[in-house]
């Protein structure tokens, strides 16, 4: 008899929380992948963005800034960027979004896309700036615009799949 040893409610808390991180995860999955697009040789939205931003927000307590670095360190080693970059600019995001927490959870859709749009806009620039310090040149900005062109258009629809990952988390959990 399992049954009177197993405890469903516990079982159904962490399937529930479960699904923020399997989220997460597939975000990170669709920022490694690469998109090819006219007149750009290659085009990678940083999707990983989209639930550091909202869950910084919404539910900090899913998204600790040490999950927020190995995530960053998962982005550089597969994608063959510098190690630790991404780390950084993700932590940097993860901070500027819980110091900006309280003043965007009340404004309107429209100005938390704006509040997402300058934080992408910034990560793309702090990855311009890398690579163009470390070459010694400006880089070409094309791709650097289209992937952030991607992620920012992209946002809506993610934001709409986290939006019902958060309905589905446990009330009575933690904001901080």
């Amino acid at each position: 008899m399992l049954g009177g040893y197993i405890n469903y409610e516990g079982a159904r808390w962490v399937a529930r929380m479960g699904a923020a991180q399997m989220t997460t995860i597939l975000f990170l999955l669709l920022s490694i992948v690469s998109f090819s697009l006219p007149y750009t040789e290659s085009v990678r939205p940083l999707f990983i963005i989209i639930p550091i931003y909202y869950w910084g927000i919404y539910r900090p307590s899913l998204i600790p800034a040490v999950l927020v670095f190995v995530l960053g360190l998962i982005v550089d080693f597969i994608s063959g960027f510098p190690v630790g970059l991404h780390a950084a600019l993700f932590v940097v995001v993860h901070v500027i979004m819980r110091s900006q927490r309280l003043f965007l959870m009340g404004q309107p859709y429209l100005m938390f896309w704006l509040g997402f749009t300058v934080i992408s806009t910034g990560v793309y620039m702090a990855q311009w700036f890398f690579f163009s310090l470390r070459y010694l040149s400006l880089m070409p900005v094309t791709d650097i615009l289209a992937s952030n062109l991607l992620t920012i258009l992209m946002f809506p629809l993610m934001a709409l799949v986290l939006t019902f990952i958060q309905r589905i988390l446990p009330p009575n959990l933690k904001s901080y």
